[in-house]
């Protein structure tokens, strides 16, 4: 492709840029990483949080770049130098144009929020899928399209423009009609979803969460906010407390509906829980019940997201309750393991106090004997948490073990010091190893940094017969970072150790 034809595209997203070297050069591929530049590529240099790329454009001109996009001024020797106000939305756009714009060809539906992100975009992309619809999904978990699915391996955050255009141009090249993109804050804050306009942006719920980046719950939400000012239609939980911050700041173009659990447009009512969740859902002219095996309340709100979405898709209420009858288990939200010890024991990704809260009070209610939570929390993350998390799972559970989750360049041991800082001291007992768990006047905590002996000692040690074994934070995830490295991990392969009496480790 010519880079002139590239660089209308800037035109077209009114991106102003200057050049300097020849606008007719041939480009053969786009890249933002110096070290797999292409002989003929063009390389967009970003300025990150650890690393500054406009250091590295001698590193990628002497592996073949024609030209270069910046926001430095820069003098280079043959190449051609595009220089820009915002690298990253630059690259947004030039990554569109270089996959011909695939999202210009579907209906775009953005899914966004602190909590229930890929539950509702597993739950909408199994409506529409089980209803004939071609669509595709891309998760902090995974994409699928058409037959197809990938690990995203992105832990929490949107893929970067290139892999994300990439994915959407295979969409439309299986002939889907739809794509549905989880979208968090990083994304929208870094603008890797700068460009593409929703047709539906989904708002789940707001609380504090990577504060450590935005600094202030304002900022959060303004992040949040630029989804539903590049979406035609905005799907609010008017049962959630960020409800007005959102619908009061629309577009004008913009129209909206609501969903919630006794309010909005459409609202869930007469909520059933227990082995299979039952609902009622009331659109104001007509009553539909929902019966799911999807459990929790929390994720009665996550439904009705999806709901809501559906029918603005066109599905119809015949196919939506049948659908959600046969919904398959979401990897690594509230999954739960077989196991023929008698014990049920479950993964899950609640990494903040608010989702902790929900999966423990939901577990809580269908334990009759010992609820046994294992969690940690991950370094530069918002710190306030930890002793909130402290706090509330000894409250809820009866052996709460706290560990290892990504510690990166934090000691494992004051992290899990800030996190025990919560717990109520008297009220709740801190246990070693060796003392006696049974005889132990509950609730207790325990402290085990190692996150694969945690998750032994609560399978193999602390849980008896009747007991629930719940794993937070990491659900899916398939690395455990400590000191800059990215070691493979997997709680559910942990497990998998526990059961056979074995310690999945960590070779460091």
């Amino acid at each position: 492709m010519k880079l002139s034809k590239l660089l209308r595209s800037l035109d077209a997203s009114k991106i102003h840029y200057k050049v300097d070297g020849r606008r007719d050069v041939l480009v053969t591929g786009i890249s933002d990483n110096s070290t797999k530049i292409n002989t003929g590529n063009l390389f967009v240099a970003i300025k990150g949080l650890h690393t500054d790329a406009h250091k590295l454009v001698p590193e990628a001109l002497k592996k073949g770049a024609v030209a270069v996009v910046g926001e430095r001024s820069l003098k280079l020797n043959g190449a051609t130098y595009i220089k820009v106000d915002n690298s990253r939305q630059a690259l947004s756009v030039l990554a569109s144009s270089w996959y011909a714009n695939p999202n210009k060809q579907l209906k775009m539906v953005g899914v966004t929020g602190t909590k229930g992100k890929t539950t509702v975009s597993y739950v909408l992309y199994h409506i529409l899928n089980f209803t004939g619809k071609k669509v595709g999904l891309i998760s902090s978990v995974a994409a699928k399209i058409g037959d197809k699915s990938y690990e995203t391996g992105l832990h929490v955050t949107n893929p970067e423009p290139l892999m994300l255009q990439r994915f959407l141009k295979e969409m439309v090249d299986s002939g889907c009609e739809i794509g549905i993109v989880e979208v968090t804050s990083h994304g929208l804050e870094q603008d890797r979803v700068f460009g593409i306009n929703f047709d539906y942006g989904i708002l789940t719920n707001i609380a504090p969460e990577h504060l450590d980046y935005h600094k202030t719950l304002l900022n959060y939400k303004k992040a949040k906010l630029k989804l539903f000012l590049r979406s035609k239609v905005a799907i609010l939980n008017k049962s959630d407390n960020s409800y007005n911050f959102f619908t009061t700041r629309l577009s004008p173009e913009a129209s909206s509906v609501s969903y919630g659990i006794g309010s909005g447009n459409y609202s869930a009512e007469n909520v059933r829980l227990g082995g299979q969740t039952a609902f009622d859902v009331v659109d104001g002219k007509t009553k539909h019940r929902i019966f799911t095996p999807l459990q929790g309340k929390y994720n009665v709100e996550n439904i009705m997201a999806a709901i809501v979405c559906a029918r603005l898709l066109g599905v119809n209420w015949q196919k939506i309750t049948k659908a959600l009858k046969y919904f398959p288990q979401i990897p690594g939200r509230l999954e739960e393991i077989p196991n023929n010890l008698g014990i049920s024991i479950y993964i899950d990704f609640a990494h903040t106090p608010e989702s902790l809260e929900a999966v423990l009070t939901y577990l809580r209610s269908k334990t009759k004997n010992k609820l046994i939570a294992v969690f940690g929390c991950a370094s530069e993350r918002d710190v306030l948490k930890r002793p909130k998390m402290g706090k509330i799972s000894t409250k809820l559970a009866d052996v709460s073990v706290f560990t290892a989750e990504d510690s990166r360049y934090e000691p494992t041991s004051k992290i899990i010091d800030e996190i025990a800082s919560g717990v109520k001291r008297g009220a709740v007992k801190e246990m070693k190893l060796s003392d006696n768990f049974e005889k132990a006047n509950r609730p207790v905590f325990t402290r085990i940094p190692e996150r694969g002996r945690a998750i032994y000692f609560a399978v193999q040690q602390a849980a008896n017969k009747g007991d629930t074994v719940v794993i937070c934070g990491k659900g899916v995830e398939t690395s455990m970072a400590y000191k800059g490295i990215e070691y493979p991990w997997l709680d559910k392969k942990a497990v998998e150790y526990a059961l056979k009496g074995k310690i999945l480790e960590i070779k460091r």
